[in-house]
């Protein structure tokens, strides 16, 4: 037997630059003036903190985040800089290097296929 799942209110697709903010995170941290073994605490705390950031961002119901790469065809709107402002904040509030205004490029807006 087979069930038709509709939904009345189809999710609100967005998507976040993640291996950009990370690539360029790493840089950033590369061209500090702190050890190898700091270096890797303060990627370690970046990832936890942009992880949870888009664990909360994503708890919308209405919502459906995906990695910019993700998207081949459509519209999507990007939330990249939403994102990385959110982890620049958190990261501060964890007492963590911030990251620098790259880290969080600017938001594409929609995307096309």
């Amino acid at each position: 037997t087979w069930v038709l799942l509709t939904r009345n209110d189809p999710p609100e697709v967005m998507t976040v630059g993640v291996r950009e903010m990370t690539q360029s995170y790493m840089a950033s941290i590369a061209l500090s003036d702190i050890s190898p073994e700091e270096a890797g605490v303060q990627m370690d705390l970046f990832m936890s903190v942009t992880q949870d950031t888009l664990q909360r961002a994503g708890r919308n119901k209405n919502v459906l985040l995906l990695a910019r790469e993700c998207v081949l065809a459509g519209q999507a709107d990007d939330v990249t800089r939403e994102v990385g402002e959110a982890v620049r904040t958190a990261m501060s509030r964890a007492g963590g290097a911030r990251p620098t205004a790259n880290a969080a490029p600017a938001s594409t807006g929609a995307q096309g296929g």
